[in-house]
C-alpha cells in the first residue's frame, strides 16, 4: 500500500472511530436523562465486561452496548456470543447512518430505502452534517417496562 493510500485510510478510520465513540457517550448522556441522575453508569472496567452503558433503575439492572449497523455487506467473521459477566439484561441498541442522508433520492425523486429506515427509526436523528444522536426514545421503552412492574 503506497504512503498516501495509508494515511488517508488511517485518517478515514480515526475519523469512524471518534464518532462511534462520541455517539455511544452521548447515548450514555440520554439514558441519564431517562433514567435521572446517578442510575448510569459508564467505564472502561464496564466495556471489558460487556457493557458500554449500565443502567441500575428501581433495583433493575440493564446493560446496553451500542453497536453501529451496516449494510455494506460485508461480513468480516460471525459475531461472538456475548460473555455475560454483569447482572441483569443485556440490550444491544443499535443505531444506522445512512449515506445517504445529504442525497435522500434516487435520480428517478424516490426515497432511497436506507433513508426511509433512518427516518422511521425513532430512536435517532441526526444534525445536518450526518452526525446521528440517540432520542430519549430509545431508553424509554425500557424505563416505562420497569415502571409498570
Amino acid at each position: 500500500m503506497c504512503d498516501d493510500c495509508f494515511s488517508h485510510g488511517l485518517k478515514a478510520r480515526i475519523y469512524r472511530t471518534w464518532a462511534g465513540l462520541i455517539t455511544q457517550i452521548h447515548a450514555g448522556y440520554v439514558a441519564e436523562f431517562v433514567f435521572g441522575k446517578g442510575n448510569v453508569l459508564m467505564s472502561e472496567q464496564l466495556d471489558h465486561q460487556g457493557a458500554d452503558i449500565r443502567v441500575e433503575y428501581k433495583g433493575h439492572f440493564l446493560n446496553y452496548q451500542v453497536k453501529k449497523t451496516s449494510y455494506s455487506g460485508v461480513m468480516s467473521r460471525k459475531p461472538l456470543p456475548r460473555k455475560n459477566k454483569l447482572k441483569g439484561k443485556s440490550v444491544d441498541i443499535k443505531y444506522e447512518v445512512p449515506t445517504c442522508l445529504s442525497d435522500p433520492k434516487t435520480k428517478k425523486g424516490e426515497f432511497r430505502l436506507p433513508y426511509l429506515r433512518f427516518l422511521e427509526d425513532k430512536r435517532t436523528k441526526s444534525f445536518e452534517n450526518g452526525f446521528v444522536i440517540f432520542t430519549p426514545y430509545a431508553f424509554a421503552g425500557d424505563k416505562k417496562a420497569i415502571d409498570n412492574l
